[in-house]
């Protein structure tokens, strides 16, 4: 039963086995066959105790199939995180992969048709790879390092180059580009208070040189939304003539004796508020 478990290549024989292991009260090591036992089972934690060599390549596979769900994907991440540093390039390495595939599905898509049904599951495909893409950038930047910082800048700087996205009626973000782009400036804000100055030249540069910024900033999720405008009712002396010509080192004058979040308020009311 060990064996096929390990060796089945069929979708649900694997779990199955797993499942009457468990019947059989088999006790499993912290080895390579404990931790697919765990996996088959959806036992992250457990998986991921049985060492980060095993664990990684799997708990990636889990990754895949989470959604969208805060709760599932905050205790992903709360166990991969457990597993230390070690874990952070094999995210990145499985985070490309997935920008791969996204780009080579969209790659000749022209159109949706949303009477066909082939359309419609391609329109599916777009929405699962954008929240796979959102939820990837999101943990990367959990790790809070320069590392994490470089990588979510260069992949937001991809994005913009690589994806076009429609500006149709109807078809304003076909690939989902701006949505994985608001996505990506969420996430700066779980980086710390040390990379603030970085974090600033990142989103001036959004707001001079980004065609959508004014979609993004509207884009923000409610949550977000609602943050910015009480925490910002102190800062209401922004929304003056000069503020649509804001440039780094007027944010930084403002912002230097300030916390790394009120630096992100007010780059963010600029976006959202400002009409920048």
């Amino acid at each position: 039963m060990i064996e096929t478990m390990q060796n089945s290549s069929d979708r649900f024989i694997p779990r199955r086995c797993a499942e009457s292991l468990r019947a059989l009260n088999f006790k499993p090591q912290k080895d390579a066959i404990g931790a697919l036992y765990w996996h088959y089972l959806f036992d992250d934690e457990k998986c991921a105790e049985c060492g980060a060599d095993f664990a990684i390549p799997l708990l990636l596979k889990s990754f895949v199939g989470l959604g969208d769900g805060w709760d599932v994907n905050e205790r992903w991440r709360n166990t991969y995180f457990k597993l230390g540093d070690v874990g952070f390039m094999p995210f990145v390495t499985f985070f490309q992969q997935i920008y791969v595939e996204y780009k080579n599905f969209i790659r000749n898509i022209t159109k949706l048709d949303f009477s066909l049904d082939s359309d419609k599951r391609k329109a599916a495909m777009i929405e699962y790879y954008s929240q796979l893409l959102k939820q990837s950038v999101k943990t990367i930047s959990k790790y809070g390092n320069i590392q994490a910082f470089e990588y979510c800048v260069k992949f937001y700087k991809n994005l913009k180059c690589e994806v076009y996205s429609h500006t149709e009626v109807g078809f304003l973000d076909i690939f989902k580009a701006v949505t994985i782009r608001k996505n990506a400036v969420e996430s700066f804000i779980a980086f710390p208070e040390s990379l603030f100055e970085q974090i600033v030249v990142f989103l001036c540069d959004i707001l001079e040189n980004d065609p959508v910024t004014l979609y993004v900033g509207q884009q923000l999720t409610f949550f977000t939304k609602n943050i910015l405008w009480k925490k910002c009712l102190k800062i209401r002396y922004y929304k003056t003539h000069y503020a649509k010509h804001l440039h780094l080192n007027q944010i930084i004058l403002v912002v230097e004796r300030n916390t790394f979040l009120r630096c992100l308020e007010i780059i963010l009311y600029a976006i959202l508020i400002l009409d920048i």
